[in-house]
């Protein structure tokens, strides 16, 4: 697929089917993330984290590997 994908890189559907798959993209993302969060939230602590988590990374740039690294050491401590 890749290949055909590069061998019709000039042509002008191209550009349609790529801005038609963005939003594709995102959306089953953003359900997976829905799923796992609701999946492995089953006590108070656990919901807070991941809202504390979800609202850091959609109002910063932070990297998501710093936020998922300080729940995994607040994990490790004992405090969740």
């Amino acid at each position: 697929m890749s290949g055909a994908w590069h061998r019709f890189r000039d042509r002008p559907w191209r550009l349609l089917v790529q801005a038609g798959l963005m939003p594709v993209t995102a959306g089953l993302v953003v359900a997976a993330a829905v799923v796992l969060s609701t999946a492995t939230a089953v006590s108070l602590g656990d919901a807070t984290m991941t809202a504390a988590g979800a609202l850091l990374l959609f109002a910063t740039r932070v990297h998501p590997l710093w936020v998922l690294g300080a729940g995994a050491a607040l994990g490790a401590a004992g405090i969740l």
